[in-house]
């Protein structure tokens, strides 16, 4: 399964490789996906790769997929199976569908027209695993003539088709879709926190002491991030921190939330309330003051994930 998603993806993106990768390896793949945040080439990896691993040809004879060729020793796209190269190249007839808005659309919104054109193809028989693409799955452009054309394929789209959706925040999803997909993260906070940072275990320790966000009150959050000050006035750098933070609440249930999809959800959320942290530092609001925010909005959001 290695060959599934290439390495520096999987370190970038490390919660939404280890989603679906975990549900490709247990048969337990989910009828869409929506896949939120503002990295929107690693969306568009994360969907060709895996459109590519699931009509690998050379998988299906039983050999080394394309994906762990390319990953492994760089080989080029002329060895690719056919079905990955059109993938890669976005030809694919019948495998790879993209519905989006035409350029040319005077309202710039997705036509109903073409929502339905996609359900004609669908409704037949394919030998692929049919990949279908929606690159801008909010409502100011996915609105509700389109979208409803499209919400019992979503729910049900049969065996050989899989939905995935892009959007940069759930709120701009309408909730009829939203409902039916499963919540995955792309965000770009998702790799400094799992991939770039390497503290000592003892900052580490020191960090994370004394919180335990599972059973954690709104005097926890305050006092613990007056501890995290303390330590960003001994020089590190407070986004460094936040990011240590998070990666050990990755790690602590990055494997759950391949089966689990409010936990999914939840780490998705965190990752927000991290990204919006770090980018007010970067606006000059004091550490103590975006520590705070971050501490006290991440108790609040336990405390909603316990009930």
């Amino acid at each position: 399964m290695s060959g599934l998603f290439e390495k520096s993806l999987c370190q970038r993106q490390s919660i939404a490789t280890t989603i679906l990768q975990s549900a490709v390896e247990r048969q337990r793949l989910a009828n869409a996906y929506l896949l939120i945040g503002r990295e929107i080439a690693d969306k568009w990896l994360i969907a060709r790769q895996l459109s590519c691993y699931l009509n690998c040809l050379e998988r299906a004879d039983g050999k080394l997929d394309c994906q762990s060729k390319v990953d492994g020793t760089g080989t080029k796209s002329g060895s690719l199976c056919q079905n990955c190269r059109w993938i890669a190249d976005d030809k694919h007839p019948q495998a790879w569908l993209i519905l989006a808005a035409d350029e040319s659309s005077k309202t710039g919104k997705l036509a109903v027209e073409k929502a339905r054109l996609l359900l004609e193809e669908l409704s037949k028989t394919s030998q692929y695993i049919r990949t279908v693409v929606v690159p801008d799955a909010a409502q100011e452009n996915f609105h509700r003539p389109a979208a409803n054309a499209l919400l019992k394929t979503i729910e049900e789209p049969g065996p050989s088709c899989l939905f995935l959706l892009f959007a940069t925040q759930m709120e701009d999803v309408l909730p009829t879709i939203l409902s039916r997909c499963q919540v995955i993260p792309v965000l770009q906070s998702a790799g400094s926190a799992t991939a770039d940072v390497s503290p000592n275990e003892a900052l580490t320790n020191e960090i994370k002491i004394n919180f335990d966000i599972r059973k954690a009150t709104l005097s926890d959050a305050l006092g613990w991030s007056a501890g995290l000050l303390e330590i960003a006035q001994q020089g590190i750098e407070p986004k460094l921190i936040i990011d240590i933070v998070v990666s050990s609440e990755i790690e602590r249930l990055r494997g759950a939330a391949a089966d689990d999809s409010a936990i999914a959800l939840y780490l998705s959320r965190l990752l927000q309330l991290a990204e919006a942290s770090k980018l007010q530092m970067e606006h000059f609001v004091q550490p103590r003051f975006a520590l705070e925010s971050f501490a006290i909005a991440w108790q609040e959001l336990g405390s909603v994930r316990r009930h």
